[in-house]
């Protein structure tokens, strides 16, 4: 068992111990660890619909809500990994929307 590791977890949640002592207390409460993230599944399903591009890289915008941009992102967590969508007036600068999901359907 690596001490190390549930050492700095206890010193990241703010409190100070002897590195020793958080094993003596898992040990003591048959506490067994889980090591890294969960793999990543296959995600199988409907086919994602393609729209045209109609900005044809003019990115030049002269009224609010006429053109927005997006990008998808993940999160790793220690319950696997969350999906993170934002959309952006491109004219404004600011976020319309942010979905978060642990799928991306």
């Amino acid at each position: 068992m690596r001490i190390s590791a549930h050492f700095l977890d206890v010193r990241e949640a703010g409190e100070t111990c002897v590195k020793y002592h958080v094993a003596g207390i898992m040990k003591a409460n048959k506490i067994q660890p889980l090591w890294g993230y969960k793999a990543p599944r296959s995600i199988v399903g409907r086919s994602f619909i393609i729209t045209p591009n109609r900005l044809q890289r003019g990115f030049t915008v002269d009224h609010l809500d006429r053109a927005w941009v997006t990008d998808i992102t993940y999160i790793r967590t220690w319950q696997g990994r969350v999906y993170l969508a934002v959309v952006m007036d491109l004219l404004a600068h600011e976020v319309v929307g942010w979905p978060m999901k642990s799928t991306l359907v």
